[in-house]
């Protein structure tokens, strides 16, 4: 039943577990929410409790388990334990953790936190005797006790307000009526904060904003508050729905509109950023925890909000994913040792709970779980463009790419608290190729970071010295970009095929450039036109890839392969190299350099506070880049990236310029990107005029087009002669999608 409800801390306070100082709430009431009996609230805490004693847990306590004990099992966890015992002193605290610790990540007080709900969920656990689970028991709350006679504060805000709370807060859900009453007091003012009711009725707000909620729930749990306890469950759920699709009447002041949800089915953090792991993971983690916990009480998700929730994994999350690793784009700047494995192992859990409280997505859930075992096939298959976050990825039984870009709409990239040092080109085309995994583990300290691969770039110092011997391109004041594009970065998928654009412009070094990617099966072409570079001393160049060097490279010149010796890069033409799976064409030729060498970095490089070897590093690494010379002012370059061994998947080049890229896949299907209104004939009679700058793909008789500048609300096409006019999408967040006509042609 659904009745209006009136809100108040009164009832808090008179029971002592708030203080009288905190500020009063103007009782209010608000329709739509569930109402609860004290009854309901003992449901869903013991419903909170079965599902930490399951071993599963919420986002900051997995993060946390990858940094010290690692994901343990219910043995492993019980040995853990005993041996926290040994460690912990009678005020409460374990000699093995410095107590004076300030980093602004990776803060080791943090893990006291973490112990005391180790402990507690230990406590809870099977197979105990009375005198060893009072024990546990008994020794949670003494760490609950010790930081709140501590008081201990990190520098960054986040430890304070999020990580130690949540998992005091829950260790202190999970002893029930074992933890005392003045830490139950304590803890409850530690995480049940906000006396403004406005702050729950936000939508929008993302991994930050779900956070803050399940503190304040679990809170609400502790206070066992059934108004509270309703109240913050609608807020976590609110979240499902993003802030820019949702009507204005329905946001309250100050919501962020730009972070949350996204319409494509991703996630934006810190402004308009992409976020699949890192934020974007820890949404999906709690979000389907709760989901869970709420499944068999009265606050179970509504069937939209159930479908908003599996839409976000399984259409957003669940591409990102590649035989048991998440893609090196959607790490975000959680550059850690084992990152790309941790997140998958992360993200396994949201997907099995979801099978859980969601039986109509329980097949699919569970196939993404069976296709990121070692050596399975992907089922997941084709091309799909995320236009709200500059992003793309396609995928076949045994190949995987991704792109991945930034414009004026997104941000590509961030560095904080000593996170990501290098991480400045990882919006600028990265594009990350993949068949049986792994071809990125561990490469992250010893990468050369002005080539990650895809991008067009200034070489760095360390390779400049092995193009030195080459002076290529033309030492003259390179020409700009023939006419200015508003396209900045887009993208078009109708499924099997598609295309992406990206117009690379980097003021510092007066580098340009315009390139484009094209999708078909498991095929990936990529072009890049209109290349020009002020840099006098340094070339620019293509990197290709830059990835894990395993087994041999060979090449192909005028018909004849040889096999590379490795340790050093070589300068070479060659029609195709093929190394580790794929084979890279080169249909236009080119100044390739190419090889297995070995490269050495260490960790602290690329985030200064990171948990890892303090010794460089060193691997094996495969390089293929394209050399452009120094201040080229119209350079160029192309080539194809297929698995090794795969039905050659035919493809024509029909454009490469500044003002128009396009393949053609056959006399029915070609991908354009018309930088400037333009007209193409890819096959005997078949043509396709655009009056305005977007992205085309034709396939068969049905044609999609995008307008990545967000701006148009109509493309006239004219195909074979044909007058199409396209309407655009322009509602909030789609603007910049796919639109898609069918029936355009005759068969």
């Amino acid at each position: 039943m659904r009745v209006p409800l009136v809100f108040t801390l009164a009832a808090l306070v008179a029971g002592n577990l708030l203080p009288a100082a905190e500020p009063p709430v103007l009782a209010t009431t608000h329709d739509g929410l569930t109402a609860l009996s004290v009854q309901d609230v003992d449901s869903v805490i013991a419903s909170f409790r079965a599902y930490l004693f399951s071993g599963r847990c919420f986002s900051v306590d997995l993060e946390q388990r990858q940094r010290s004990t690692g994901y343990l099992t219910t043995a492993e966890r019980l040995a853990e334990a005993r041996r926290l015992l040994t460690l912990l002193s009678v005020d409460g605290l374990f000699s093995d953790i410095d107590y004076h610790d300030q980093k602004p990540t990776f803060w080791t007080i943090l893990g006291h936190a973490h112990r005391a709900e180790l402990l507690a969920i230990v406590a809870g656990g099977p197979d105990l005797d009375r005198a060893e689970r009072t024990a546990f028991a008994t020794a949670a709350d003494r760490v609950i006790t010790a930081w709140r006679v501590g008081k201990f504060r990190s520098g960054n805000w986040w430890y304070n307000d999020f990580g130690a709370p949540l998992l005091l807060g829950t260790a202190g859900v999970l002893l029930g009526d074992t933890l005392s009453a003045e830490n139950r007091q304590f803890l409850v003012k530690l995480t049940l904060r906000n006396g403004n009711k406005a702050i729950y009725d936000k939508v929008g707000g993302g991994g930050n904003q779900v956070w803050m909620l399940s503190r304040e729930l679990i809170g609400a749990l502790l206070a066992k508050d059934p108004v509270w306890t309703s109240t913050i469950a609608n807020a976590i759920q609110l979240q499902l729905e993003s802030p820019i699709v949702v009507a204005p009447e329905r946001r309250s002041p100050g919501v962020n509109a730009i972070e949350g949800v996204q319409p494509d089915a991703t996630m934006h953090q810190h402004g308009p950023q992409m976020m699949i792991g890192n934020y974007g993971l820890s949404f999906a983690v709690d979000e389907a925890a709760w989901a869970v916990i709420w499944h068999a009480t009265p606050l179970r998700l509504s069937p939209e909000r159930t479908a908003a929730l599996r839409r976000y994994l399984l259409e957003g999350q669940a591409w990102a994913y590649w035989q048991g690793r998440i893609d090196v784009s959607g790490i975000g700047r959680r550059l850690n040792p084992k990152v790309l494995i941790g997140m998958y192992t992360t993200v396994s859990q949201p997907m099995a709970d979801l099978a859980e409280f969601d039986p109509d997505s329980a097949a699919a859930s569970r196939a993404f779980l069976a296709r990121n075992q070692p050596g399975a096939s992907n089922d997941l298959v084709g091309f799909r463009w995320f236009w709200r976050s500059d992003y793309g990825v396609t995928r076949n039984a045994g190949f995987f790419a991704s792109v991945r870009l930034h414009s004026s709409h997104t941000r590509g990239w961030e560095t904080v608290n000593g996170e990501n040092l290098q991480g400045q080109h990882l919006a600028d085309g990265a594009t990350y190729l993949s068949t049986s995994g792994g071809e990125y583990d561990e490469i992250l300290p010893v990468w050369d970071w002005k080539r990650l691969p895809g991008i067009t770039n200034i070489a760095s110092p360390a390779l400049q010295k092995q193009l030195a011997a080459q002076v290529t391109g033309v030492l003259s004041n390179p020409a700009p970009l023939p006419i200015a594009s508003p396209i900045q970065a887009g993208g078009v998928s109708q499924g099997r095929q598609g295309c992406i654009a990206y117009q690379h412009a980097a003021k510092a070094t007066g580098l340009g450039a315009r390139k484009a990617w094209f999708f078909n099966k498991d095929l990936m072409v990529c072009m890049g036109s209109g290349i020009v570079s002020t840099t006098k001393d340094q070339s620019a160049i293509t990197s290709v890839n830059q990835c894990l060097g395993r087994g041999t490279v060979r090449t192909s010149a005028g018909g004849v392969a040889q096999e590379l010796p490795a340790g050093a890069l070589r300068s070479l033409t060659a029609e195709w190299i093929e190394h580790d799976g794929l084979r890279y064409e080169f249909p236009a030729g080119g100044a390739l350099l190419a090889g297995i060498t070995k490269q050495t970095g260490t960790w602290k490089s690329i985030s200064t506070f990171v948990i890892a070897p303090e010794e460089p590093q060193s691997l094996a690494v495969f390089s293929l880049l394209i050399d452009h010379g120094r201040m080229p002012t119209a350079g160029s370059y192309a080539y194809a990236v297929r698995p090794m061994g795969s039905a050659a998947t035919p493809y024509r080049i029909v454009s490469n310029t500044p003002d128009m890229q396009a393949v053609a896949w056959d006399d029915r299907r070609c991908s354009v990107v018309f930088w400037q209104p333009g007209t193409i004939t890819w096959s005997s009679g078949r043509s396709l005029q655009a009056t305005a700058p977007c992205l085309v793909d034709v396939d068969g008789d049905q044609v999609a087009i995008s307008d990545p500048t967000r701006k148009l609300t109509q493309i006239d096409l004219l195909i074979d002669g044909k007058p199409v006019p396209i309407t655009l999408r322009t509602d909030p967040g789609y603007a910049g999608s796919t639109v898609s006509i069918a029936n355009v042609l005759p068969r």
